[in-house]
């Protein structure tokens, strides 16, 4: 739990911090961060050992280390901003919720989704400000971004079955979007069989913990155990539909080109599920392969544009798209 500078030539001990017990960054110049206990973040003088400040900031972890100071999330789930002097940014008000996705345009820039909308953020000043406002609003089939990247000057933010393609300034240069094929009826009524059968075990466990609550209405330990188990059912109905949900959504993205599973012929979704082979760069489509599985289990070179397809346990099949 100490942390001790040692003079790299002699060997012998320069200083020593007792109580360390989290993270430790050089910065060099300005000094050593170190977190303690979840609760301080505390900048040290390299020369010296001591603490040139100390802050005080519950659940504290260093995010990342940017021009003018370290960025960190706190106990509230929000994203700050402090300077090497101590001064923060980035607080109370000003500080951001942590984003769902990110991603670094260069060395002083990047891109955070936050609560629908897509924010620039200037990593050497700390300043910011929102480029796509309301962007969850123009997802289609209840999907959410999942991806960004820096594509042919634009910025590509993209779902499995959504393509947005925008300017720098957050114009929108071009959408695309491609149906999944959904699911087969049998499909649903299997899968709603498995979460009403899920839902229905989560409720007799709440009614078992009420009955096994003291008379008083105090907490024992079978009334834990079987609240425990409501809950545990209870997300499990929710995450076997998420997963279901996964087997029709299933796009994969490679270099310049992104498979997307969408409609592709006429008829059922069980004849006209297939690949759609889609240019990153337009959003237009190089081609298409119809599969006719509900469960599509491939992958793709997208060099050669060869497609590998798992037909059945024992037959892989290579197509050329």
């Amino acid at each position: 739990s100490n942390l001790r500078l040692y003079d790299l030539k002699s060997g012998t001990e320069k200083w020593k911090v007792k109580k360390v017990d989290g993270t430790v960054i050089d910065l060099g110049d300005h000094g050593i961060a170190i977190t303690q206990k979840a609760k301080r973040l505390v900048l040290l003088d390299p020369a010296t050992g001591e603490a040139k400040w100390d802050e005080k900031i519950s659940g504290i972890n260093i995010d990342r280390i940017v021009g003018n100071g370290i960025m960190y999330t706190d106990a509230k789930g929000r994203l700050g901003v402090i300077q090497y002097d101590g001064e923060k940014i980035w607080d109370k008000k000003g500080m951001l919720d942590v984003p769902s996705l990110r991603y670094q345009v260069e060395l002083g820039r990047e891109l955070m989704y936050i609560d629908g909308d897509l924010y620039e953020v200037d990593l050497f000043s700390g300043d910011y400000s929102v480029l796509v406002s309301k962007l969850d609003k123009q997802f289609e089939g209840d999907e959410t971004p999942s991806s960004i990247e820096l594509v042919d000057g634009g910025y590509l933010v993209s779902s499995s079955q959504n393509l947005f393609m925008f300017e720098t300034d957050g114009s929108l240069r071009w959408k695309k979007y491609w149906e999944a094929p959904g699911m087969s009826m049998a499909a649903k009524i299997a899968l709603r069989v498995g979460q009403a059968a899920m839902i229905a075990m989560a409720a007799s466990s709440a009614a078992a913990s009420s009955q096994h609550r003291t008379a008083y209405g105090g907490e024992t330990y079978y009334s834990k155990m079987y609240a425990q188990q409501a809950e545990d059912l209870a997300k499990g109905a929710s995450m076997l539909g998420d997963e279901a949900k996964k087997l029709f959504t299933a796009s994969k993205s490679k270099g310049d080109i992104k498979m997307i599973l969408s409609r592709v012929g006429a008829g059922g979704q069980a004849k006209s599920a297939g690949l759609v082979k889609v240019d990153k760069a337009t959003g237009e489509e190089l081609g298409t392969l119809q599969l006719g599985d509900k469960e599509p289990v491939y992958d793709f070179d997208p060099i050669s544009g060869q497609v590998f397809f798992k037909a059945d346990k024992k037959q892989i099949i290579s197509y050329a798209l």
